[in-house]
């Protein structure tokens, strides 16, 4: 068993137990493919890479970003299922936040020269 968290999320996976071992899991049975967990920011996927390497878990695609502002890492459990540490939209939320702060810095001035 293993367990990881970033100060709010907390993760832990575990090994099957001897009956459950006994049905391998296999991409394309009933059940998930994969499953996701959405982190706070792009270093929290770098730190749970870090503490997956340290683990010895197997890393099947490791951190990147995989789409538009998309960054993960991929790895699998101890019975092979793959999972996800990951976080979209960080690099579009600082955006916004900046023209924001931009556009309160722009009316400020106005009223100040009004003012």
């Amino acid at each position: 068993m293993a367990g990881w968290s970033n100060g709010k999320t907390l993760f832990w996976i575990a090994a099957a137990d001897a009956k459950g071992r006994k049905h391998t899991y296999r991409k394309g049975d009933i059940g998930f493919h994969h499953y996701a967990f959405r982190l706070r920011s792009r270093k929290d996927v770098d730190a749970l890479q870090e503490f997956l390497k340290k683990q010895g878990a197997t890393i099947v695609d490791p951190a990147g970003e995989y789409y538009d502002d998309y960054y993960a890492v991929f790895f699998l459990d101890p019975d092979g299922m793959k999972l996800e540490g990951m976080r979209y939209g960080e690099r579009h939320e600082q955006a916004a936040r900046k023209r924001a702060a931009a556009k309160r810095a722009k009316l400020a001035k106005r009223k100040t020269a009004k003012g």
